[in-house]
């Protein structure tokens, strides 16, 4: 019976010995990789999470250090007690981890660029998943020909003649949204001609052509206006000058209406649409303006095509990559950590307490805030030199509202150039949002109620003059 309980009794304390150093080494690891990314890891040892890495590290020693004399011991004892201790110790460690990252790799939900369980996000982002995910689309696309296509001054654009595979939307030979197929606008000269230029609000996502509040404003019009909705999904400030420039000058509108959300003025900061838009599957390369010497300069043009994008052996080697404000170097993968990233397991341990995010001047809200600013700028004086009225419009999103926040960037990013603008978010906060909008997993865009009460108040606003223009 002491026999016995003695024999137990080291075997416990082995087991216990071994699993403790365990747990300190997954400690250590763990609290360990979020020292990615800083400047001067030496800063890290100094931190609270480096003096716990370093407690983890030396506990695992002295753990192993004790079973090791532990072992030798009952060696030289001529037992063979320290042998099944050990042995029990890899079995229950193998039957965990084999449990644990097979049952992962079930429950796990796999995008383009994320992985997810449940609602947490699996970090590393992994290049190489990305990769295959959106070659594979690109194959895809070849043969689907959708409606919207890479262009190599605004990074994609409409596609004439194209149309949507569920009907729903039409892209006349001109390069602009119409009711129906094969539909050819007039080009000679109107009485009174309005440009629209946007986003896919603007586009009409998810509404029949008749439903986008365009259509409606040129209903409401009387016929006294030709109304052309310009409108790409997708688009940042950056895009719908750079839309104006090429594709509206032609036309000699009298009124251009930029109609943007504020979330165009974050996508202007964007080179990569995967990272801009990482459920949507859109493989494109978006113009980035920088402002240098006080000039508005694009930084990476020729813009690479799709495929080159996704031909590079990492994502910290595409150009620019620095200069997309959705990139966050930590959160893909570290040729150091390659090897425990395959790990679920280990994802899942360091994705619950995420590596740290480091500013960057490129991205920063400032430089946002400059450059958008200078960009409505431009296209103001654009339009003002082409002899038309411009007239910038501020499409509220389900965030503005309900209030979430006491001003958009948008809004503010107008202010901070002292630019006149017309903002119809309190008009349109007298419906819900159930009632102007799509649900989410419809796209989350204005319904048809939406459009119309978007377009209402754009008539509405005092300051816009339309019904003046229009039946002048």
């Amino acid at each position: 019976m002491a026999a016995d309980n003695m024999r137990r009794s080291f075997e416990w304390r082995i087991l216990g010995a071994l699993y403790a150093a365990e747990f300190c080494l997954v400690l250590g690891l763990v609290v360990w990789h979020r020292q990615i990314g800083r400047a001067n890891p030496a800063e890290f040892w100094v931190s609270a999470s480096g003096i716990v890495t370093l407690v983890a590290f030396i506990g695992m020693v002295g753990m192993l250090v004790m079973v090791f004399w532990s072992c030798l011991a009952d060696r030289r004892s001529g037992s063979r007690r320290w042998i099944l201790a050990l042995g029990m110790n890899v079995a229950v460690v193998a039957v965990v981890l084999l449990v644990g990252e097979v049952a992962l790799r079930m429950l796990v939900v796999r995008t383009n660029t994320e992985e997810k369980l449940g609602a947490l996000l699996l970090y590393p982002r992994q290049w190489k998943k990305t990769k295959a995910a959106y070659l594979s689309i690109l194959d895809q696309v070849d043969q689907n020909k959708p409606y919207v296509v890479p262009d190599e001054d605004l990074g994609w654009t409409l596609g004439s003649g194209r149309s949507s595979q569920n009907g729903l939307y039409f892209i006349g030979s001109q390069g602009i949204r119409t009711a129906r197929a094969g539909d050819v606008l007039n080009t000679e000269p109107q009485s009174c001609r309005i440009a629209l230029v946007g986003d896919s609000f603007t586009f009409g996502e998810n509404v029949a052509f008749e439903g986008t509040w365009g259509s409606v404003l040129e209903s409401a019009l009387q016929g006294h206006c030709q109304v052309l909705n310009f409108g790409v999904p997708g688009f940042g400030v950056d895009q719908m000058y750079l839309r104006y420039l090429r594709d509206v000058r032609p036309w000699h509108p009298d009124i251009v209406i930029l109609a943007f959300i504020s979330d165009n003025v974050v996508r202007t900061m964007g080179v990569y649409s995967f990272l801009t838009f990482p459920d949507a599957g859109v493989p494109f390369t978006k113009p980035r303006f920088v402002i240098h010497n006080g000039e508005l300069q694009i930084i990476n043009r020729p813009l690479l095509t799709a495929r080159e994008v996704f031909s590079v052996g990492a994502i910290r080697d595409l150009p620019f990559i620095n200069y997309d404000r959705k990139y966050e170097a930590t959160e893909w993968d570290q040729p150091q950590w390659d090897f425990l990233s395959h790990s679920y397991m280990f994802r899942l341990l360091t994705s619950l307490h995420p590596v740290y995010k480091f500013d960057r001047h490129e991205t920063a809200i400032a430089e946002t805030i400059k450059i958008n600013g200078t960009l409505f700028l431009k296209f103001q004086q654009a339009v003002v030199a082409d002899g038309a009225k411009p007239l910038i419009v501020h499409l509220p999103s389900e965030g503005d509202i309900l209030g979430e926040a006491s001003e958009s960037l948008g809004v503010k990013v107008l202010k901070s150039v002292h630019l006149a603008h017309v903002d119809v978010t309190s008009c349109m906060r007298s419906f819900s949002v159930s009632e102007l909008f799509n649900a989410p997993e419809a796209g989350g865009h204005y319904s048809v109620r939406g459009n119309q009460e978007a377009a209402k108040c754009i008539i509405k606003e005092e300051r816009v003059g339309l019904q003046d223009f229009a039946f002048r």
